[in-house]
């Protein structure tokens, strides 16, 4: 689907009159006809914000039926999306799966601002855990270990510092969350809009260890979002967890150098040779933070999926903030990344995508953090 450029003004009172309308003229006669109202909006010329509304009530709708375990084919009825243990099951025997594995072993002896590292966005913000406000509005709809199974090696956590029945007391209450929200800057404490009940980041990061443990030859780069406000209590909490969950799996920056730039000339081969599986990255902090996390440094550049109907090819690539200069995908890390969000959408009348005609153009350009959201297999 092509990227909707609609930017003019949509209210949400005439968002949900909108809605309304439509339902009162479909008239759906089963759960079924749900799945189909943001199909039928957009053929019928409908505006994107009306049309993804409609979707997201079958994906919310979705989501509460599975977390419970309703049945799969109803659940499906609901959103249109059939999610599975066996689909995954069926892509770990799959090509594109020995594809994947065959790139990675190609690409493992490289530096890692050469070699193709696939990716999730917002890769915690998954329909599979316990629905919170921000967890309704989903960019993923399978756990971080599917997201692993489907061969992901790069994931993103965005991390919070929120009121939370998780805190430790010595914290006072507060807790580094994972959380898909908004931070705003209204008074002396930063809000974080969008978030409530969240789960801790130590729960996300002991769900990565598992399957680490589990596959004892594979490395991983996560992208920690730092929304912990500066506070050296918050990124102490954050640093905990990291110590406790992957300890020493953990590439650290070197001793007297706190948040020292990502090590983007190394390969995943020499990283694994040191003994670390786990390289992260994120914004820098104070505290131990910094002696956990890399920053992201000069030779990261990052946008979401460039503007204009389609990623040009090679030679004509787009670089992050919008110059096309292929000269700068030798000489920096490049990340481009995809939001389907709900939110997204009302914001800016359409939704930042890479479809399939990008991603090819992207892997010959030399991208190499491609973030995707909704991984299906």
């Amino acid at each position: 689907m092509r990227l909707v450029r609609d930017r003019h003004r949509f209210g949400p009172a005439a968002c949900a009159l909108a809605i309304a309308v439509f339902f009162a003229d479909a008239a759906p006669a089963s759960p079924a006809a749900l799945a189909d109202l943001a199909a039928q909006c957009r053929a019928a010329g409908g505006d994107e914000r009306v049309c993804r509304s409609l979707e997201q009530l079958g994906r919310t709708t979705g989501q509460l039926c599975r977390f419970p375990g309703g049945p799969d084919d109803v659940c499906t009825d609901l959103d249109g999306r059939s999610l599975s243990e066996a689909r995954i099951a069926a892509y770990e025997q799959g090509w594109v799966h020995r594809a994947l594995r065959l790139q990675s072993m190609l690409d493992e002896s490289v530096p890692l601002r050469v070699g193709l590292t696939p990716a999730t966005h917002n890769s915690f913000n998954s329909e599979v855990y316990p629905p919170t406000l921000s967890g309704l509005d989903h960019n993923q709809v399978y756990s971080l270990t599917d997201q692993l199974r489907m061969d992901m090696r790069g994931l993103e956590l965005d991390v919070h510092w929120f009121p939370s029945p998780y805190g430790d007391l010595a914290d006072g209450g507060f807790a580094p969350i994972l959380c898909h929200g908004q931070v705003v800057d209204v008074g002396p404490v930063p809000v974080h809009l969008g978030c409530t009940i969240e789960r801790h980041l130590r729960e996300g990061l002991a769900e990565i260890r598992a399957w680490l443990d589990a596959n004892p030859t594979e490395f991983l780069l996560l992208y920690l979002e730092n929304n912990l406000d500066g506070d050296a209590q918050a990124h102490d909490a954050a640093a905990r967890a990291i110590a406790a969950e992957l300890g020493e799996l953990v590439l650290r920056p070197p001793d007297g150098a706190p948040c020292a730039p990502m090590p983007a000339g190394e390969s995943r081969r020499s990283i694994l040779d040191g003994g670390h599986r786990v390289l992260i990255v994120g914004n820098c902090g104070p505290g131990a933070w910094g002696t956990w996390v890399h920053e992201r440094g000069p030779v990261w550049s990052e946008s979401s999926s460039p503007a204009g109907d389609d990623y040009p090819d090679y030679p004509q690539c787009a670089a992050a903030g919008g110059e096309r200069d292929h000269e700068q995908y030798d000489t920096h890390f490049i990340r481009f990344f995809e939001d389907s969000t709900w939110l997204t959408v009302m914001v800016s009348g359409g939704p930042s995508e890479i479809t399939r005609g990008d991603a090819g153009p992207m892997v010959r350009c030399g991208v190499h953090l491609t973030c995707f959201d909704s991984l299906l297999p």
